[in-house]
């Protein structure tokens, strides 16, 4: 009997030590050789899902040869909204190479590991700017390229939880104006009214079928009546505290969700008729970025604001 614990005890240590090795490498990598925030030069490795912990570059490979370049500690600030991790060269130069052999460690984690990451393709179409204007419960969107390669059309989706989107309509085409494009599109719908707040994204088509998303842009209509919702500080660094009237007692719902939609963080709390105050706390883990407060009453969505963290 004994012999048989000491089994069991020795597997699962096998097991929690292959759960700690790395598994995520990334997707590709983008590079930019002094034009962006680094002086001498910067990478952007993209990824899947973004690792917990991000990893740290000990050396970089091209055609087998190892380079003399060095690179600062990751900025994860962007994983989360844009999928990457940007790092600065500090030493030598970035090679114009289409697949590095890049070699990580993890803080915190014994064992190093290398990851083969090809260059990404330049991206079909360039945003410059989207945007909305709100006329009578009438929403006009607005954006603009500065760059489209074999671009087909774009269709716009709309969602009002920002979980499930539908297809509202399509572009076909638009206009020039001075060196980039400008396309726009009228969402008029009846589903609009009452609403406090609608979410808007493009899906922009390749003429061969395939298709990118572009980033979520969130749209204030109006606020529900009976809602009073103010989210302070806001820019925030840790805490956030969600002042709020109701006309009614129930149950009230917190949801911080990053601009994909994906909620970082859930509170609820019951409430009574009347002024209410829920304090949203431990929030300094989150990356650098624009995020959504949204507020629910007894499973409904009434209100919505932008939040930034610091």
């Amino acid at each position: 009997m004994k012999n048989f614990v000491l089994s069991i005890v020795m597997l699962f240590t096998t097991i929690t030590t292959f759960a700690q090795l790395p598994s995520n490498c990334p997707s590709y990598f983008r590079r930019n050789n002094g034009n962006g925030a680094c002086a001498q030069g910067q990478i952007k490795l993209f990824f899947t899902n973004c690792p917990g912990t991000p990893p740290v570059i000990d050396s970089i490979y091209s055609n087998g040869i190892k380079m003399n370049t060095t690179f600062s500690s990751p900025d994860a600030s962007k994983c989360l909204s844009q999928n990457y991790i940007s790092y600065c060269v500090i030493g030598g130069n970035i090679p114009p190479t289409s697949t590095w052999q890049l070699y990580f460690h993890t803080p915190g984690v014994a064992n190093p590991y290398a990851c083969t990451v090809p260059e990404g393709t330049t991206l079909p179409v360039k945003y410059l700017a989207f945007d909305a204007v709100v006329n009578d419960q009438s929403v006009l969107l607005k954006w603009l390229t500065t760059q489209e390669v074999n671009n087909s059309h774009f269709e716009v989706e709309r969602s009002f939880d920002m979980n499930t989107y539908n297809s509202v309509g399509l572009v076909l085409d638009g206009f020039v104006s001075g060196a980039n494009k400008s396309y726009q599109y009228k969402d008029n719908a009846t589903e609009l009214k009452g609403r406090s707040m609608v979410y808007y994204r493009l899906k922009q088509f390749d003429v061969d079928g395939k298709f990118t998303y572009s980033k979520v842009l969130a749209v204030r209509l109006e606020a529900k009546a009976g809602v009073a919702m103010q989210v302070s500080p806001n820019p925030f660094v840790e805490n956030v505290n969600i002042r709020f009237s109701f006309t009614e007692s129930g149950v009230a719902q917190i949801r911080i969700m990053n601009m994909e939609g994906q909620t970082m963080l859930s509170k609820q709390a019951t409430i009574s008729k009347g002024y209410n105050n829920i304090q949203v706390a431990n929030l300094k883990g989150l990356a650098t970025g624009m995020y959504i407060v949204q507020l629910s009453m007894n499973g409904a969505v009434i209100d919505n604001q932008k939040l930034i963290k610091n």
